[in-house]
């Protein structure tokens, strides 16, 4: 898995609604607000899993083929919480799970197991 450092404003990310997997990306960036963590859209679609940082936040994402549906899968680490999420290019979220590191509470089984399936190395 490629690790980057990825510093900046994800508001100031103008995301063409040409792209296909447009509604996917602004459900992730409503989700990324608030981390300095940022993208490169000109690098940003990958098959592979990538991990964006900032030296304290992390996004690792991927996207991936789901029955025929292709899905952007990605995991937002801000302590103390890590949200995971599988979402439809259209922007319907098929899976999400929020855990709380700190208290120890969750991830559920099946979304370990999925977070594994998509987010592994």
């Amino acid at each position: 898995m490629r690790s980057i450092v990825s510093i900046g404003n994800i508001e100031e990310i103008s995301i063409l609604e040409s792209l296909v997997y447009y509604d996917a990306l602004k459900v992730l960036t409503k989700d990324i607000k608030g981390t300095r963590i940022t993208i490169d859209l000109s690098s940003f679609y990958t098959m592979e899993a990538v991990e964006l940082h900032d030296f304290v936040n992390t996004l690792t994402y991927r996207f991936v083929e789901e029955n025929n549906e292709q899905i952007l899968v990605y995991s937002i680490c801000s302590r103390p919480y890590e949200i995971y999420k599988e979402v439809q290019f259209n922007g319907e979220i098929i899976f999400s799970s929020l855990d709380d590191i700190e208290l120890g509470i969750g991830p559920s089984v099946l979304a370990e197991a999925r977070r594994n399936k998509y987010l592994s190395i």
